[in-house]
């Protein structure tokens, strides 16, 4: 199965919305043409706003929650080596029980986070599932790591840059 794209995600939530679709059609999505909108018109794209965020957060969620799995069951992993190589000291006389017991205790724990992390990876996934109105499953994969950070940031449009001024001046 290919992964799933925050794009694939973010189309999906808006074709469970026709009626914004139909809003937004004729809309050109010019920051300057915003005043002259009508209020239907600024209502839908805020909504659609509103949509992309919330699948997006719902999204990257999933994407975390199972590369946190990933880093946990390595973690488990080295932890149930050094109970294991613990318990061989201890057979051999070259650790004592305490130390042994140390040992298995870290173990446990690290499987007990292990499992909450699965168990948050599945409710953060179902969330996902939900939002989207997917029967079952998605029919594509969750990534098993977040998208790499931009190496720059995005230019600012100058109108938003204006506006953000006369924000911050007031």
């Amino acid at each position: 199965r290919l992964p799933l794209t925050i794009d694939q995600v973010t189309s999906r939530a808006m074709a469970r919305e026709p009626s914004l679709a139909q809003a937004l059609a004729g809309v050109v999505r010019d920051p300057a043409g915003y005043p002259l909108m009508g209020d239907h018109q600024r209502s839908a794209l805020t909504r659609e706003a509103q949509i992309v965020a919330d699948v997006s957060l719902l999204y990257l969620a999933a994407v975390a929650a199972r590369e946190r799995v990933a880093y946990r069951e390595q973690v488990a992993e080295a932890a149930s080596i050094a109970a294991e190589l613990a318990s061989r000291m201890r057979k051999v006389g070259n650790l004592n029980v305490l130390h042994q017991t140390e040992h298995e205790l870290d173990f446990a724990e690290t499987e007990k986070n292990l499992s909450h992390a699965r168990a948050s990876a599945t409710r953060t996934r179902e969330a996902l599932v939900r939002r989207l109105q997917w029967s079952g499953y998605p029919p594509h994969e969750i990534p098993s790591r977040l998208p790499n950070l931009p190496s720059s940031l995005p230019s600012v449009h100058p109108v938003d840059a204006r506006l953000l001024e006369m924000r911050l001046a007031n």
